[in-house]
Formats: C-alpha cells, sequence, structure tokens
C-alpha cells in the first residue's frame, strides 16, 4: 500500500465542526470527497453532525441535525488537494485515491484576544491507493485451483 500524506497547521477553523467534517469524508474516494465537500460549501448539501449538536436543528430528508460548515470545508479540501498532489508526486494514481485517515486535533492558542481565545485546529490527511479487487479475486481463485489439484 503506498500513502500520501498532508497537513493542515494552525488553520483558523472551529475544531468541533472539523470533527463532523472529518467523519463525513473519512473512507471516500478522494474525487467524490472533494465534490462533496464543493456541494457543502455551495449549500447544497449540509453535513450530518454526529459530535456537538445540542441544540442543532434537523435538516430535510433522513439526514437529522447538520450545518453548512463552509469555512471548515474550504480549509479541508485544501489540504486534501496538497495531499493529492503528494501522491502525484510519488506517482500514485489520482483516480485510486481514497481518504484513509482524517483527523482534527485542536491546535495550542498562540494568540488571546481580550474576549477569548482565537480558534485553530491541526488537521491531518492520509490518502492511499485502492487494492485492485480484481487482483485479489484472481489470486485467491489461483490459491484455491492449487489446492484442489494437489488432493
Amino acid at each position: 500500500m503506498r500513502k500520501a500524506s498532508a497537513k493542515g497547521l494552525d488553520l483558523p477553523i472551529s475544531f468541533k465542526d472539523s470533527v463532523n467534517v472529518c467523519r463525513f469524508i473519512r473512507g471516500k474516494e478522494v474525487l467524490k470527497a472533494i465534490k462533496l465537500l464543493d456541494e457543502v460549501i455551495e449549500k447544497r448539501r449540509a453535513i450530518p453532525f454526529f459530535r456537538y449538536k445540542r441544540d442543532m436543528p434537523h435538516r430535510r430528508g433522513k439526514l437529522g441535525p447538520g450545518r453548512f460548515p463552509v469555512k471548515e470545508c474550504k480549509y479541508i479540501k485544501k489540504v486534501i488537494e496538497n495531499a493529492v498532489a503528494n501522491a502525484k508526486a510519488k506517482g500514485l494514481d489520482v483516480q485510486k485515491l481514497y481518504i484513509s485517515k482524517i483527523e482534527a486535533n485542536r491546535a495550542v492558542s498562540k494568540e488571546k484576544v481580550k474576549l477569548g481565545f482565537k480558534k485553530s485546529t491541526h488537521i491531518l490527511v492520509e490518502v492511499e491507493e485502492m487494492m485492485e479487487k480484481k487482483t485479489e479475486e484472481k489470486a485467491m481463485e489461483s490459491a484455491e485451483d492449487k489446492r484442489g489439484e494437489e488432493k
């Protein structure tokens, strides 16, 4: 398995919203994830919130509580695009990439404002190439054929 990664450090975005956006796109293909984030930025699709959802209204359909965290999606999309660029530099096929790991971590507030702390978040994205199922299935079939011939 070949991987590529990218980090976004001290991004001026909400940690709580970032956690839900990361959960929404984790495990998806990279091109599909970017398309979904574009739909959220255009406010055509809401992000379902599973954590930090107190007093949040439900959205139309079977979505449940959700929001449109546009600013978070813009920054996370940039980090994903950086990971894709790193994968291209390593010679990976962009069509086969999926998001294997994405996480949001709280960053230390470096600047204090009189009214409170400035929010900042670290985002880590790792992408991997998908293994082809056909080659795996062929390897399994050939292994089964060898076992059958030995008996």
